[in-house]
């Protein structure tokens, strides 16, 4: 099969489905997903995350839409490009009864691959050290690894991983997600992680896609979502009295929105805001508090979801 020239590994166009009784769970999602880049997909618990990951691998029938992964369209080339795809969505595939080796051994056999790459996967989410240990006795954290290394098994180019941190504690958390930059880093594995908490990939991701109530909200890069930060600050101001701050407020050119009877200024340098209160209090304004509010990313993807 050819390569098609595209500059995504991973495009989606107009993906839009529904569940029994008409209910819509996605409206015109489309992802673009650059060669090397790491995706953080993000969004509250039911905004459609898993439905989309569900659908690009061919696990739920597509209604409508198209999916393209490595320039082909799925719908046409599904097993071929399939198995340039690995995944861990929902609950891991691990027998407990097995070692890690014996899961990874039982797999190994139906992609096919070289019993070499065996050793090499354990080494890579390193659980090359667990022995006789039989999965059912693996932390949290350690059957997300092996989870993992199912996914890296048949080395894929491309890794899609659905809250592949859920549940685990801060180290946990911490060791998954410098794990997946090493693969990212020395493999060149492009990979998709879902999340619904921006504080928890914020350091791990390239790219960000954020969905709502089934709707795509932002996409772009991670500068991206900063610069929108940048747009966020702004200067909160307590006076009074408050009719008359209000006044003088408009009088010097401001266009102030009363936020929790507080004012909400645009943003303004400090010298500014020495110049500001210099000018309401010759005016008989009392100034009880002002400064800069700068919303970090955590309250910024907080905001675009509660405005969807």
């Amino acid at each position: 099969m050819p390569e098609e020239t595209s500059n995504y590994i991973l495009e989606t166009s107009g993906l839009s489905h529904s569940f029994g009784g008409g209910v819509r769970v996605l409206e015109d999602v489309s992802l673009t997903v650059e060669a090397g880049s790491i995706y953080g997909f993000l969004g509250p618990n039911g905004a459609g995350k898993t439905t989309t990951l569900r659908l690009i691998l061919g696990l739920l029938k597509g209604q409508e839409g198209s999916i393209r992964i490595f320039g082909h369209e799925l719908e046409k080339h599904r097993i071929e490009t399939l198995r340039r795809v690995g995944s861990m969505i929902e609950s891991p595939s691990i027998y407990s009864h097995l070692t890690a080796r014996e899961n990874l051994a039982l797999l190994q056999r139906i992609h096919r691959c070289p019993a070499a790459r065996i050793d090499e996967v354990l080494a890579l989410v390193g659980l090359s050290g667990t022995g006789k240990k039989k999965a059912g006795q693996f932390s949290l954290g350690m059957k997300q690894r092996l989870a993992i290394a199912v996914a890296l098994l048949a080395d894929p180019q491309l890794l899609i991983l659905d809250e592949p941190t859920n549940g685990l504690d801060p180290n946990g958390i911490i060791e998954i997600r410098e794990m997946l930059k090493a693969l990212n880093r020395d493999r060149g594995i492009t990979i998709l992680i879902s999340s619904h908490l921006l504080s928890e990939i914020e350091r791990l991701v390239t790219h960000i896609g954020i969905i709502n109530k089934g709707n795509l909200i932002f996409q772009g890069t991670l500068d991206d979502l900063k610069t929108q930060q940048q747009r966020s600050i702004h200067v909160r101001l307590e006076a009074s009295p408050h009719e008359l701050a209000g006044a003088v407020l408009s009088e010097l050119g401001f266009d102030p929105e009363v936020r929790d009877g507080h004012f909400i200024l645009r943003a303004m340098t400090k010298p500014e805001i020495a110049e500001l209160t210099r000018k309401l209090v010759a005016a008989q304004v009392d100034v009880h508090a002002i400064g800069i509010v700068r919303s970090d990313l955590e309250q910024i993807f907080i905001d675009m979801v509660s405005e969807g």
